[in-house]
């Protein structure tokens, strides 16, 4: 059976220079190879189907995507392997928190273009009834 994210972390300390992560059971690839310095849980995307993310939030995690449940999670450092174990998944940044970054902007947006055209019509408003008052005092005198 798949599941949609599967996840795993590990408190040990020389989890934060690892270079790989891989099935013990499977032959076709690694499903992480570091490239840079672990990114916060919190600002990373969702990983790709069939691959994983690594990041950091206390301790590492491994966050993978569309994995088997029987999957035995191998993670490597250099010449060290490391303990890894399934776990509750950590919050990453997910395309609702796009969305709501974008609707923000666009409801600001949004009220700034409002109270503009307020401010237009209610000047051109008011700019009407002072010519209206003074046409009606001249044609009073």
């Amino acid at each position: 059976m798949r599941m949609a994210f599967l996840c795993f972390n590990t408190p040990d300390p020389a989890a934060v220079n690892a270079t790989k992560l891989y099935d013990y059971n499977n032959d076709d690839g690694d499903l992480w190879n570091r490239q840079s310095q672990l990114p916060p849980c919190s600002s990373s995307p969702s990983p790709p189907e069939f691959l994983c993310l690594v990041c950091l939030q206390i301790m590492v995690y491994a966050v993978c995507r569309n994995l088997t449940n029987g999957v035995e999670m191998v993670m490597e450092g250099v010449g060290v392997h490391i303990n890894i174990v399934k776990s509750e998944c950590p919050k990453l940044l997910s395309d609702d928190d796009h969305t709501g970054h974008l609707n923000s902007a666009i409801i600001a947006s949004s009220c700034i273009i409002i109270i503009i055209i307020g401010l237009v019509l209610y000047t051109r408003w008011r700019r009407r009834r002072g010519q209206q008052q003074q046409r009606d005092r001249h044609q009073m005198t």
